[in-house]
């Protein structure tokens, strides 16, 4: 389940290493995000290796697609 406010692992190559959740797509007042939903993230930090090269910038908003929870 993931909410507004979690703290997330980014699992893709775009650069980003870590991101915030701020807003559960797809719905009126959702609270919580399943596998397979889009929710807008913020990225915090970008990994140190891909930093010149990184498809994201720290601080913008991106859509995100939830692939794995626990």
């Amino acid at each position: 389940m993931i909410q507004m406010g979690s703290s997330l692992n980014v699992v893709d190559n775009c650069g980003a290493k870590k991101a915030y959740c701020i807003k559960v797509m797809k719905g009126f007042k959702k609270k919580y995000a399943f596998l397979g939903e889009i929710i807008l993230i913020v990225v915090r930090s970008l990994r140190k290796r891909r930093r010149k090269l990184a498809k994201v910038k720290k601080g913008e908003i991106y859509k995100g697609l939830v692939v794995r929870t626990r």
